[in-house]
């Protein structure tokens, strides 16, 4: 198949002029050949003239042809024409629209036309049937910009239906704008198969693996929209003109055949309008863009890093897991095994006694995943150690500018794992001394661990850790430490409560609370008759996003073309929140 990549020539070198004032004015259409809206054309080139030396801007992203041509079409700057040559037989009786967008601009300022298309027919009528719509990112409702709209006739040739953007090319296409709408115009009545599509090797196929898609789940029928044409000249230069008909119903059900040829020569007269009020009833038709998961599981990275941890990071969370030794033979534990939340990042502590060079089978909910290799970064033997100076421990904590979030434990992350420790010298003060609060590990590796108290605001809190009270497996012990802190105050925080109205108390909706990076701060499934609060919050803007869970697996799901499953649906709460702090936020939210 071949690209849209198309061949540009210019004859001429013009060069802009210097000095006066900055022209904002788009090149004027004088002429073109054969006129816009023709019929019976046979021929193989199109010629526009303007007023003014052109060129052709990002041609390959901006100029849509449909239906597609199976050979590059060659286009060409001559003097002030853009000249279109076709290298191939077109099919017969079909309107072609060449939408060449804002490519065509002047040369002094790069003024473009906007949306500009030249339109002809093989046959006696031109159809005139369209479809409008806009596509919008399934994940986040956000319009998608410069994806392409193709539409394929149905249950032609042996190609099923389902295989049509895998197999074959669209008989119309288009691009969406940047508020992800697309037009098609001049289109046949009959019903067509659409399929919005990012195009990343540009040959109107799906088939990629991180190529997008959005589809619907019926055959859709254009409709009568009114006829594009041009404005009239305002200016005292005419040139030959008709006046435009509005088309009667039964033109609007089987084609135009009338000539229709461009009129006026000022910028206006090369702005495309619609006919207004033709089909007040028309619903756009709405795409939902979703990239499709390979369900098999796999490991996409592996590391060796801090001499010796192997972390291997997998494409899904895992239920079980197990890494298999195979070129040593351990008579003992030779790691120690940390997951993240989860389940989908293992961090493999190798025993300082292992080879240096490790050979390992993973193995993910009983399937061998990989067989790997790994160097484990030793110590250099020859390398200068200094056995004088204690190798001290390092750590993190939850504590920023000597503040900790309400309602949260104080929280200890050591690089590595501890192998040794002793709590019972250490002192906890709230303003006294008290009791020191119960220390609980995350997990059986003992790197991360927490004080299990919760913390109350206007309280003042001092942590004694003694000299020497851990130790590491790289036989590291920490130094006396001393933590002076104090909770954010509760009056720095606010509530949003969300009261749900369920049209459906069948269907399982969760709702997110969103900052604005779009990261989750918190999420809730929702319940019938019960509000959603979420508190804790800091002030600032918070978005809402709402997930139909159809599956009921506690997260938004992306959607598969060939199982004819779209992405699972989401709705996007129409404003902000500015949430500041002390604030009590109440809002009624309809789910359907």
């Amino acid at each position: 198949m071949l690209s849209l990549a198309f061949i540009v020539t210019q004859c001429a070198n013009p060069v802009a002029p210097q000095g006066g004032p900055k022209d904002e004015t788009p090149p004027r259409i004088l002429e073109m050949d054969p006129p816009n809206y023709s019929t019976l054309f046979n021929g193989k080139q199109l010629a526009v003239s303007f007023n003014e030396y052109v060129k052709l801007n990002n041609l390959t992203n901006q100029l849509m042809i449909s239906p597609p041509l199976s050979k590059t079409p060659r286009i060409k700057i001559k003097g002030k024409s853009v000249i279109i040559e076709i290298d191939e037989q077109l099919r017969d009786s079909t309107t072609y629209t060449f939408f060449f967008g804002d490519a065509i601009v002047d040369i002094t300022e790069s003024n473009p036309i906007k949306n500009f298309e030249y339109v002809f027919s093989t046959g006696t009528l031109l159809d005139s049937m369209a479809v409008k719509g806009k596509v919008m990112d399934a994940a986040d409702m956000k319009p998608k910009d410069g994806v392409a709209v193709l539409l394929y006739i149905p249950d032609v040739d042996s190609i099923p239906n389902d295989s049509l953007p895998i197999l074959s090319r669209p008989v119309y296409v288009s691009r969406t704008n940047k508020e992800g709408e697309f037009e098609l115009n001049n289109l046949r009545n009959i019903p067509y198969k659409i399929v919005a599509l990012s195009d990343k090797n540009s040959n109107y196929l799906y088939d990629l693996p991180n190529e997008e898609i959005a589809f619907s789940d019926t055959l859709i029928i254009p409709a009568f929209l009114g006829r594009k044409v041009y404005k009239s000249a305002t200016d005292s230069v005419k040139m030959d003109s008709t006046k435009f008909e509005k088309p009667k119903a039964k033109d609007a059900e089987i084609g135009l055949s009338k000539r229709e040829v461009l009129s006026g020569s000022d910028s206006t007269a090369n702005t495309l309008i619609p006919q207004q009020n033709v089909n007040p009833n028309y619903k756009p038709i709405e795409l939902f863009m979703f990239i499709e998961v390979d369900s098999t599981q796999q490991i996409i990275e592996s590391s060796v890093s801090k001499g010796s941890l192997i972390t291997f990071r997998l494409k899904y969370p895992c239920s079980e897991f197990q890494i298999n030794p195979l070129n040593f033979f351990p008579i003992s534990s030779w790691n120690q095994l940390e997951t993240n939340r989860t389940n989908d990042t293992i961090l493999c502590w190798v025993h300082p006694d292992m080879p240096d060079s490790l050979q390992v089978e993973f193995v993910a909910d009983s399937r061998i995943l990989d067989t790997l290799d790994f160097v484990l970064n030793k110590v250099n033997p020859n390398a200068k150690i200094d056995t004088t100076k204690i190798q001290r421990l390092s750590f993190n904590t939850n504590i920023s500018a000597g503040k900790i979030g309400l309602n949260k434990n104080l929280v200890f992350e050591s690089e590595y794992p501890l192998v040794n420790y002793d709590f019972s010298g250490v002192s906890w003060f709230e303003d006294t001394l008290v009791g020191t609060p119960p220390i609980v590990f995350s997990n059986s590796v003992k790197r991360i661990f927490s004080f299990d108290r919760v913390l109350n605001d206007k309280v003042k809190y001092k942590l004694i850790i003694p000299d020497s009270a851990m130790m590491d497996v790289k036989g590291r012990i920490n130094d006396s430490i001393i933590l002076e802190f104090e909770t954010r105050k509760k009056e720095e925080y606010a509530t949003i409560v969300i009261k749900t109205i369920l049209s459906d108390t069948t269907q399982q909706w969760i709702v997110q609370l969103m900052d604005a990076q779009d990261l989750v701060v918190g999420q809730k499934i929702v319940k019938p008759n019960e509000p959603l609060t979420f508190d804790y919050i800091l002030p600032a803007k918070y978005k809402l996003r709402a997930i139909l869970d159809e599956n009921k697996n506690g997260r938004w799901d992306t959607g598969n073309y060939m199982m004819h499953r779209q992405a699972e649906k989401i709705l996007v709460f129409n404003t902000e929140f500015d949430v500041r702090a002390n604030w009590l936020t109440e809002q009624n939210w309809e789910l359907k």
